[in-house]
């Protein structure tokens, strides 16, 4: 019988270990597989410059042909066009595909937007036609946004009538999102019908609820820090 105990016991540590394994394999594919799956779905349409009556059909890249020559001014509009002057065919129809359809348009249902911004994110970019880099040089500006998102994209659900509430998180990057509990609660608070969303209020990045190194007790937003367009950020 003692010996019958113990295998069961075995057993159970045997399942136990091959579910942290599990675990484990999960995390890495969370963190390789499936954020590539992310950022290359069709729903990376939500990052591009739209192009309605609410968001401008302005330039994104200006092209120098050179220093006596204008410059050329490439919109949201020209952005499929620009890809395939680059070669960057699948890229082309990406964004061909995002100008055909309402990427932006308000979805009819209640909404619930959870979004960062005060993250340095390339707004505009200069560069030579030619690539003569040495003789024009290349520019970025840098304005606001996740770091993979301008602002004028991730805000475009406060303009929805159906938007129920908009939840703004400060410095939080694109890819970080889902670390945070602030953006957890959110989650299991529209799940659940949760009437005290409604009391809910943007943190400061310094009480944001992200993972704690148990060796060193950092956190990841000591990393974050250096990519706020802001220093120091209070919403």
């Amino acid at each position: 019988m003692a010996e019958q105990v113990s295998e069961e016991h075995f057993v159970i540590k045997a399942v136990d270990g091959f579910g942290a394994v599990l675990k484990e394999l999960l995390m890495d594919w969370l963190l390789t597989d499936f954020t590539r799956l992310a950022r290359e779905f069709p729903s990376s349409y939500w990052m591009s410059p739209g192009v309605d009556d609410s968001i401008p059909d302005r330039s994104y890249v200006t092209l120098q042909h050179g220093p006596w020559a204008q410059p050329e001014e490439i919109k949201a509009s020209g952005l499929p066009s620009l890809f395939r002057r680059l070669l960057m065919h699948d890229e082309a129809e990406h964004m061909k595909y995002a100008l055909s359809v309402g990427t932006i348009e308000d979805p009819g249902v209640p909404t619930h937007c959870i979004y960062s911004h005060n993250v340095r994110t390339f707004s505009h970019l200069t560069f030579p036609a030619g690539g003569a880099f040495a003789e024009i040089g290349a520019s970025v500006e840098i304005g606001d946004g996740d770091g993979t998102v301008h602002s004028d994209s991730l805000s475009v659900c406060e303009r929805w009538k159906s938007t129920v509430k908009v939840y703004k998180l400060p410095g939080v990057p694109h890819e970080g999102m889902m670390t945070v509990g602030q953006v957890h609660d959110v989650i299991v608070g529209v799940a659940k019908d949760d009437a005290a969303l409604d009391a809910w209020t943007s943190p400061a990045f310094v009480d944001l609820d992200v993972p704690r190194d148990g060796m060193t007790n950092a956190t990841i937003l000591d990393d974050w820090q250096a990519r706020l367009l802001v220093a120091t950020e209070d919403a």
